[in-house]
């Protein structure tokens, strides 16, 4: 179902004439960042415990991926946010600034100017 939607959404953009090349780009990108997330679950979670349970019935032996089963769901969460920041680039930036602050120039001093207002008072007119 995944992959029919994402060809569907794929040959849409493509089809796209009302969209300018940034957006084109844009989608094309959240696109790929969406089978990539959708790809995660796939290899850490749903993969790993069809071949525990599948072993079982068909009596091959488990060479440890029950055991594995439950390391592979803990790092799917990790896996997903680094798929994100990678493949975001808003994200990939901001993590860049938080480990590898850049430096800052100088100190700035900033002076406000005001003008003078007169009104004429009420009591006056």
């Amino acid at each position: 179902m995944a992959v029919t939607l994402a060809t569907l959404t794929y040959k849409f953009i493509a089809k796209a004439d009302k969209l300018s090349s940034q957006a084109v780009a844009l989608q094309y990108k959240l696109l790929t960042t969406v089978c990539a997330q959708t790809f995660v679950p796939l290899v850490f979670v749903y993969i790993p415990y069809m071949a525990a349970n599948h072993s079982a019935f068909l009596g091959l032996p488990a060479y440890s991926i029950d055991r594995a089963c439950m390391q592979l769901t803990v790092c799917f969460p990790v896996w997903d946010a680094i798929i994100i920041i990678g493949l975001i680039k808003d994200y990939r930036e901001g993590l860049i600034s938080i480990i590898r602050p850049t430096a800052q120039i100088g100190q700035v001093e900033t002076t406000w100017q005001t003008a003078e207002v007169s009104a004429i008072p009420l009591a006056s007119i």
